[in-house]
This record gives structure tokens, C-alpha cells and sequence, in this order.
């Protein structure tokens, strides 16, 4: 019996060993280590950031009890953290880009800062219209008073008072638009003005409850879903520093007292 018991303690102990090793193979295979084409800290060149929006940007939340109220726990509190930079947040619940443009835009000194992030088509949003809206016009006052036109105001007036700003759109994945008109409107705005995207299209409540408080149905972020959303920003802004480095050479100031 001892000779048994022995060879089936190895023989358990070899099966154990190859079901081990199955496991780190397939979880190696499933969930590789994301490749790096160089160096990840590109992305702590933005430093003083703005973001720009609505309901997704304030950080209305229906979870937890809060019953839509704006949280702490935003994804621009995230973006701070994440790059270590100063973050300020001027958004409203409901608002689109004309809202925005007439409630703030003479308001905010662009140039306190070097990095903005915008954020509309949640609720109405800049359609594939550029052509038509904006295009034809060399005076931002000219443009077309649809969402798409005043999307394009906002990025003249932070371009007016701050030319070395690195602006970044966010498309959409929920809209009172069709979402992927919508996200051709964005597409074309960012390719008019050479900006970047970050691709927020997938992040839909149906598909992601787990990013919107549990819910399959409201488009407002939980705490997770912010910290996808500011991951989704550090990733665009590094991928568009990596695809050329000298993008980081923006913002410089000089230290207050400095000659020159």
C-alpha cells in the first residue's frame, strides 16, 4: 500500500505541475504584457491640464446612492494622478459645445494652460458637417451655429490665446446623435486641426455595465469606468508623443523671476 500511496502522491503531483504550467501558458497567451515602442513617461509632457465638457466630465454618478451628483472621483481627479499633473475640470451636466462656448469661453484664460482635453457628443453632438459648416469660412464668427461649428469656435478660441497647446478630442460612445455620426464629426474635426483621439467608443453601458455603477442602461461613469477613461487619455497623449517625440517640446515656461 505505501507503494501505492507513493506513486500516487507523484503522480498527483506531476498532473498539478502540467495543469500549472497549462494555466500560466494560456493566461500568457490571453493577457500578453503590452509592448512598449519606446519610452512610456512621454506622456508626463502635459503638466497643466483643462478638461472640457459635460455630465461624463464634471463626474455625475448614479451609483453608490449619489443620485447624479458630481463626485471627487472624476476621471480628470485620475488624469491627475496618473501623470502627476495639475488637472481643472469646466464642465456642466447637459451641456454641448454650443453651451460650453457660451457660458465659458470668454471666461477661461486658455493660457494658464498647455494641455486641454475636449469631450461633447454625449448630448448633441459635432456631425460630419465640416465641409459645409466651417470649411468655407475664414472668421471662426462666420461658422455655422450648429454643434459642429461651435465645436470649432472652441478649439480657435483656445488656439487664440494659446497657440502651443496640445489639444485632445475624445469621441463618443453614447449620444442623442447617432453615435458614430458623431465620432465622424470628431474624426473630422481632429484631422482639419491635426489633433489626436482618444477612442472612447467601446466603453457603451450595455456592453460595460461594470464601467457605469452596474448599470446597463445610463451612460454615466462609476468609479471604474472614470479610471478607464483617464487610462484612455494617458495612452493617446503617449502614443502621440512616441509617434514623434519632439511633439513633447510644448508649454515650456520660463521659472517666474528667471532673466532671460
Amino acid at each position: 500500500m505505501g507503494k501505492k500511496k507513493t506513486g500516487l502522491t507523484v503522480l498527483l503531483i506531476a498532473v498539478l505541475a502540467l495543469l500549472g504550467l497549462a494555466a500560466a501558458f494560456l493566461l500568457g497567451t490571453r493577457f500578453p504584457a503590452p509592448k512598449r515602442s519606446g519610452d512610456a513617461r512621454l506622456r508626463y509632457a502635459a503638466g497643466r491640464v483643462l478638461c472640457i465638457g459635460d455630465s461624463l466630465t464634471s463626474g455625475t454618478c448614479f451609483g453608490s446612492g449619489l443620485g447624479g451628483a458630481d463626485t471627487e472621483q472624476r476621471y480628470a481627479y485620475y488624469l491627475g494622478r496618473m501623470l502627476n499633473a495639475e488637472v481643472d475640470v469646466a464642465a456642466v451636466p447637459g451641456y454641448s459645445a454650443s453651451d460650453w462656448y457660451e457660458r465659458f469661453a470668454d471666461e477661461l484664460d486658455f493660457s494658464a494652460y498647455d494641455t486641454v482635453t475636449i469631450w461633447f457628443g454625449t448630448n448633441s453632438g459635432p456631425l460630419d458637417t465640416l465641409a459645409e459648416d466651417v470649411l468655407p469660412h475664414t472668421d471662426p464668427a462666420d461658422y455655422a451655429p450648429t454643434e459642429t461649428g461651435w465645436y470649432c469656435r472652441i478649439i480657435e478660441k483656445i488656439r487664440a490665446q494659446n497657440p502651443d497647446c496640445l489639444i485632445l478630442l475624445l469621441n463618443v460612445y453614447a449620444s442623442k446623435d447617432e453615435v458614430e455620426a458623431v465620432n465622424r464629426g470628431v474624426a473630422a474635426i481632429a484631422a482639419h486641426y491635426g489633433l489626436p483621439v482618444a477612442d472612447m467608443s467601446d466603453l457603451g453601458a450595455p456592453e460595460h455595465p461594470e464601467l457605469h455603477a452596474g448599470s446597463e442602461q445610463n451612460p454615466h461613469l462609476g468609479k471604474t469606468g472614470n479610471l478607464v477613461v483617464a487610462s484612455r487619455i494617458c495612452d493617446a497623449l503617449e502614443t502621440w508623443f512616441l509617434a514623434d517625440p519632439a511633439r513633447c517640446e510644448y508649454g515650456v515656461r520660463p521659472l517666474l523671476g528667471d532673466a532671460a
